[in-house]
């Protein structure tokens, strides 16, 4: 049980990391010099509600894989994104849409990152 749960921790951090770095990064379209405290916090909000999500979505699916964990990833944090803040750029979907896409590929790439962390140890 206590294993089970530091396994769900681990990985709302993980996703809330992936959503708060991909909202921030498409609220300022790239140019991180116009990123504020307003966008960071924004990014915040975003990355718990995915977080939660995240950890809601292990409960009921525990033997979840990697594929399933980065697209449901990229789904939580694209809801997330659309719920906490009017799109920055073209339709009303727009920005939501590419935030769920970057946190998804952030899923992957961290996943990447920690897979070859594991075998130099």
């Amino acid at each position: 049980m206590l294993q089970d749960l530091r396994i769900k921790l681990a990985q709302a951090k993980k996703t809330f990391s992936e959503a708060w770095l991909a909202c921030a990064f498409m609220m300022v379209q790239g140019d991180l010099t116009a990123f504020t405290l307003n966008h960071a916090l924004v990014a915040t909000s975003t990355g718990v509600y995915s977080a939660l999500a995240i950890v809601l979505t292990l409960h009921l699916r525990p033997n979840a894989g990697k594929f399933f964990i980065a697209w449901m990833t990229g789904l939580v944090v694209m809801l997330a994104d659309k719920m906490t803040h009017p799109t920055h750029f073209g339709d009303a979907w727009s920005e939501a849409l590419m935030t769920g896409i970057g946190a998804m590929c952030l899923a992957f790439i961290f996943d990447a990152i920690a897979k070859a962390r594991k075998a130099d140890d």
